[in-house]
């Protein structure tokens, strides 16, 4: 039964790759996210003006946004100046690894199951031990590339998003 072994190597493919965290959006104009950092997390603020501030987080109050300059500096910005509120995460090995291994072995993995099933070369039956010796050396190219991709890789995380300001034209 060639096709039960690609059905279950499919099912097995999707199980592990619907377990991977999602992160979860921003609700504009919710300070929640934003108010939960620590103190002197690094913020990128974008203001209605256009402006852009790069500070640590201090702290909100209920009309402002409490921040201190990269030159020391203290500012409160208030919060119906601010567009966008973004921080800087150093992508950590935590996501990249478990993604370069599920896609790194289900590839190699499946490569070799629909090669034996598609090409006679396989003399009968796709051979489990051999399609996942491949799988493990695929396993292990692609938690190598996931370490590379997530050393270069920095991405920024809104922690607050302004809502969307109706126009004359939209009611």
């Amino acid at each position: 039964m060639k096709s039960g072994w690609i059905t279950r190597a499919v099912l097995a493919a999707t199980l592990v790759t619907m377990g991977m965290p999602v992160r979860g959006e921003v609700i504009p104009g919710r300070w929640e996210k934003l108010e939960q950092q620590r103190r002197h997390t690094p913020v990128i603020v974008t203001l209605r003006a256009s402006d852009r501030v790069k500070a640590s987080y201090q702290g909100a109050t209920d009309g402002a946004l409490l921040l201190r300059s990269l030159q020391g500096e203290e500012i409160e910005v208030p919060k119906s100046e601010i567009l966008r509120v973004e921080t800087v995460v150093e992508d950590s090995v935590r996501d990249g690894v478990p993604w370069g291994l599920a896609t790194g072995f289900t590839a190699a993995f499946l490569t070799v199951l629909v090669g034996c099933s598609v090409s006679n070369e396989c003399k009968g039956e796709p051979d489990a031990h051999l399609a996942s010796a491949w799988g493990l050396a695929g396993a292990g190219v692609g938690v190598a590339t996931g370490l590379v991709i997530d050393g270069v890789h920095k991405k920024r995380e809104v922690l607050y998003q302004a809502p969307q300001q109706a126009t004359a034209g939209n009611s």
